[in-house]
């Protein structure tokens, strides 16, 4: 006898939310759950209110009606665990990379020796380690969002939102960092706006719907025989659709792939 897969608990409830600014309606009547442990992606056009609903998700807007409810609660950044990777460049510069990952962790009077711990590890996990006495006028701008992510999961939050840039692709190595903070130590919930950032390595490589190889090669400058072997060399099968894979089995053909392209 089968046994029935158990539901998990909701963690968020979004309750008939509406936002206005004046008389612009942006968000209008808006209700849904977010299970334990779920990913929820957030897909629209410029302009029709992504960031809108993450602001009011995290209270930097006040919503005009409706509920937000958290564990059963209604939502507060100061008593819950929330981190925001934000759309742009969010670090501080006078402080120096390392200095910049603990920030939230000293707001949040972690111990010391807690606070050195998750700080070198996350920053061995986005690639940050030998930059870490830098200065953020000493980085690129991949490496600065790395900065960023690295210090959002830093804080091992219950609930996590991210706001890709809907303009282009983030770089890889941004992609593959985030994808490894979350194989590594994945917060409950992750809410997060635009289809791209489930891409995992760049733009083509869109997995949902074709066989890995095939997928692969539309976005990848790489003869399908080498390809077919990296597929293959991370334990898949060239055949296997993109969406039967799992947030580690992306990681590491991510990892592999940006490996291969030099990159």
């Amino acid at each position: 006898m089968c046994e029935q897969k158990q539901t998990p608990p909701v963690k968020v409830e979004v309750k008939n939310l509406t936002k206005k600014f004046g008389d612009l309606l942006v968000l209008d009547n808006i209700s849904f759950d977010v299970y334990q442990g779920d990913l929820l992606c957030v897909v629209g056009p410029t302009g029709c209110g992504k960031t809108t609903f993450l602001n009011s998700l995290t209270k930097i807007y006040d919503i005009t009606s409706g509920q937000i409810l958290l564990d059963g609660k209604p939502v507060d950044p100061k008593t819950n665990n929330i981190a925001y990777i934000f759309q742009g460049d969010s670090t501080m510069p006078w402080l120096t990379v390392e200095q910049n990952v603990a920030f939230g962790l000293d707001i949040k009077h972690v111990p010391k020796a807690r606070r050195d711990e998750l700080v070198a590890k996350y920053l061995d996990i986005v690639g940050l380690t030998k930059y870490k006495s830098y200065y953020p006028k000493q980085l690129s701008s991949s490496m600065l969002q790395r900065v960023s992510i690295a210090r959002a999961f830093a804080t091992e939050p219950e609930l996590l939102f991210t706001v890709p840039n809907s303009c282009f692709m983030p770089p890889p190595k941004v992609t593959s960092a985030v994808v490894r903070c979350v194989t590594r130590k994945a917060p409950p919930v992750q809410v997060r706006s635009e289809e791209a950032f489930w891409r995992t390595v760049r733009a083509g490589f869109a997995l949902r719907r074709k066989t890995l190889v095939n997928s692969l090669q539309t976005g990848w400058q790489l003869p399908k025989e080498q390809l077919a072997a990296i597929v293959a060399g991370c334990g898949l099968s060239p055949t296997v659709r993109g969406e039967a894979l799992g947030l580690e089995e992306y990681a590491r053909l991510s990892d592999a792939l940006l490996a291969a392209a030099g990159e």
